[in-house]
């Protein structure tokens, strides 16, 4: 559950949800609700599948088991996609919590002082990124039971974290703000949209449930934890991005263009522009631990997808094999 809860609270909370609530306003709260159903309808499937086939893998393994090579195979690539445009996302969030916080230290640094825009500025390079991948990509190498100690603690400052902003955010919250693109009867067809437009960002935000799964070769007992960890995570995440949701949309005003030098991290923009510049800084500083732990469980359930393809002889027979000493 630990994992489900770290990969869940990441960058689709601490980033996503800003920029939706910047743009649809007090709307985001019921499309929170949205997504969560239909995550709900996933991680029920999720729950079926892991009770019936506890092996490591996740879809992969699932859709080989029941649609074959072919199908398993494609799976498998995707999820790698998943996870590696996943933990490049989130060390990319990471190292601009890094560039914002640097700017209390140094007040004349540009915005994007450690950012490399390169091809006429088309394409963006953050060294800082990298170097989350490589650390993170260390500590796996150094087992699985020393990730998953470093991944329980990180979870915990993440949870406490989100739980400072909802508590120390309600102090600020102006209710007109909620007033702001609240739902119209007479204009239902635009709120719809907007509900659902608003809902498919906020669904990759919830994703993190389907980690649980990957890892079940790693569970005593995967059929009895499996279905615990997923609906844990999918309920703990809920609740949390619901107060996160309630809470901004009343801080800030939709589509206002922000002049704090946080406008990258969504969630202290929030206190900077309510100029509460203490909470802006503890938020800055202690999201940086959601992003890494997200990043980190991103790059621990790769090379299960891959281990488990090798087994099937869907990829290299090296993936397959085991460290003796840190069983990686």
């Amino acid at each position: 559950m630990a994992v489900g809860r770290a990969a869940t609270l990441g960058s689709g909370l601490f980033v996503t949800m800003g920029k939706v609530t910047g743009e649809v306003g007090s709307l985001v709260v019921i499309s929170c609700i949205v997504s969560a159903i239909a995550c709900l309808l996933s991680a029920l499937c999720y729950v079926e599948l892991s009770t019936r086939v506890p092996a490591a893998g996740s879809a992969y393994t699932y859709s080989y088991m029941t649609l074959g090579e072919l199908i398993g195979w494609l799976i498998g690539w995707n999820m790698t996609i998943e996870t590696t445009v996943g933990a490049s996302a989130t060390a990319r969030a990471c190292a601009a919590h890094i560039e914002s916080i640097s700017h209390y230290f140094i007040s004349n640094l540009p915005a994007d002082w450690a950012t490399y825009k390169l091809v006429d500025q088309s394409i963006e390079l953050s060294p800082i990124a990298v170097l989350i991948i490589v650390i993170c990509t260390l500590i796996i190498l150094k087992g699985v039971k020393t990730s998953a100690r470093l991944v329980l603690a990180l979870m915990i400052i993440n949870v406490g974290v989100v739980v400072f902003f909802i508590v120390v955010g309600a102090l600020y919250v102006n209710v007109d703000n909620w007033r702001i693109n609240a739902p119209n009867e007479h204009n239902i067809t635009k709120d719809i949209r907007s509900y659902v437009s608003s809902s498919a960002p906020l669904f990759f935000a919830f994703i993190g449930f389907d980690h649980i799964s990957t890892l079940a070769s790693e569970a005593n007992e995967p059929s009895r934890s499996m279905p615990k960890g997923i609906m844990g995570t999918l309920g703990v995440a809920t609740i949390l991005y619901l107060g996160v949701s309630i809470v901004l949309s009343g801080m800030t005003t939709p589509k206002q263009k922000s002049n704090c030098k946080t406008i990258y991290v969504p969630l202290a923009s929030a206190f900077c522009e309510n100029g509460a510049n203490w909470a802006n800084m503890i938020v800055t500083i202690g999201a940086l631990f959601p992003l890494l732990t997200a990043a980190l469980c991103c790059l621990l359930c790769q090379p299960r997808i891959y281990f488990q393809m090798a087994k099937d002889g869907l990829f290299f027979s090296n993936f397959g094999a085991i460290d003796s000493q840190t069983y990686t």
